[in-house]
């Protein structure tokens, strides 16, 4: 087989330098970008909006939602649903350990208050 000489230097940078194509590249940050605390009556919904950073990481980049107190609020995924009245704090996190929270209330809804 015979290589021309772009690519001769080009496997030979490879060879040397890794390939750049397959660099490792770490989360070093999680941010909840919604603006907190997030304020909820019972049954309603919020969307979390979640980055990472570097936006071109490629490793330890899934992500994992848990809520502090899952009888007031539960987490899957990005959306958080307000299941009664209270406080909860829902974390983000990435699989190498980065970190973000955001507070939650909730409040009684309007149909709850008349009883």
């Amino acid at each position: 087989m015979r290589m021309g000489k772009a690519c001769a230097l080009l496997l030979c940078t490879i060879m040397v330098f890794g390939c750049p194509f397959n660099t490792p590249i770490s989360v070093t940050e999680v941010s909840i970008t919604n603006k907190g605390p997030i304020t909820l009556q019972v049954g309603e919904t919020e969307v979390l909006i979640v980055s990472v950073s570097p936006s071109n990481a490629n490793e330890g980049t899934a992500l994992t939602f848990s809520s502090s107190n899952t009888s007031v609020v539960t987490v899957k995924d990005t959306v958080i649903t307000a299941v009664k009245a209270g406080n909860a704090t829902i974390t983000v996190s990435s699989e190498n350990g980065k970190k973000d929270s955001i507070s939650v209330v909730v409040t009684a809804s309007s149909s709850d208050e008349g009883n």
